[in-house]
Order: C-alpha cells, then structure tokens, then sequence
C-alpha cells in the first residue's frame, strides 16, 4: 500500500473515532477515560502521540566576515564581488529564518484532561489550559490551538478530529455542539 493510501485510511480512521465520539457525546453518553497510570493530573480523556510544533519568530543575527584580497585588480574586483554575493546570501537566509514559522516539528505524547491539553516534548510537560485557548482550527490531520500570550500550538496526526471533539465539550460544556472556537 502506498503512503498516500495509508494516511487516507488513518485520516479517515481518525475521523471516524471522532464522529462516534461526537455521537455519542451528543446522545448524553459520559466523557469517556482512559488509563495513563503515569499521567498524573486528573481524568485522562484522551492519550495519543501527535507532531508537536510552535508558531513563533526567532532573532536571527548574520554577521558578515572581513575579506583581505591581494592581487590583481581583477582578483582583488572578484573577490568583492564574491564576498558581496556570500553576505547576500547569508542576510537573506537570516531574514528568512528570523520569519514566524512553525518550529520544533518533534514527535509528542498528548494527553487531555477536563481543563488541559498537555505535551510530552523533548523531555517535559507542558500545559496549554483551553480557557486560555482564543482562537481554535481544525484543516485535515491538524488542529491549531491559538493563545493571546504564548505561541500558537499546532498538533497533527489522525487524532486531532477527536481532539476538536474532546476540546469542545470540554470547553464549551452544555452548549459545546454550537460552539466556534
């Protein structure tokens, strides 16, 4: 089977898991837990690996080098020109690395709880809380989870249907169905 094929069955895995939970959800079944005997932070609702990554700028300096050119003046012209073109290169590709981007696309255990979404990622926890969630996106396998103080979240992988489930019942409570963020 081909990788495209696979991630279609497994998006559409993901999907499905997220339409019975929103049925069942809607027909006032409970919240649904699952174990993670080494998670400690309260009902676990959901367990799964996802790629993690942030939406930030970072503060990219280029320092061009000095040049020291002996030789004719066709040397010493195309060396200048030479090292002219190096700088260029190197202020275009610190401009272009200093741009908001996503960063650290690193693999990721995400466990949700009745108040939180946490990550497991490069060694720590960390806690998004979802009333501090402003702004929420769901586009194919990723979900986008958009904070006022803090970088945007994005998580992807075929869960993040039961994720956009999950996150609006628990945010949203009693009127999560009409819910849009």
């Amino acid at each position: 089977m081909t990788n495209r094929k696979t991630r279609k069955l497994i998006r559409h895995g993901g999907h499905h898991e997220a339409v019975q939970l929103y049925k069942a959800l809607a027909h006032g079944q409970p919240l649904p837990t699952v174990l993670a005997p080494d998670f400690a932070g309260g009902p676990v609702h959901m367990d799964v690996p996802f790629t993690y990554s942030r939406y930030f700028a970072m503060d990219v300096r280029y320092q061009p080098g000095g040049m020291v050119a002996v030789g004719s003046p066709a040397v010493v012209a195309g060396a200048a020109i030479g090292h002219l073109i190096g700088s260029a290169v190197g202020y275009a590709r610190a401009a272009s690395l200093s741009r908001p981007q996503w960063r650290g696309h690193q693999p990721a255990r995400v466990v949700v709880t009745t108040t939180s979404t946490w990550c497991a990622a490069a060694g720590r926890w960390l806690c998004f809380d979802h009333h501090a969630v402003i702004d929420y996106q769901l586009s194919g396998d990723s979900c986008v989870l958009t904070f006022d103080q803090t970088p945007p979240l994005r998580l992807d992988g075929p869960s993040a249907w039961c994720h956009a489930v999950l996150y609006a019942y628990l945010r949203h409570g009693p009127a999560w169905q009409s819910a849009h963020r």
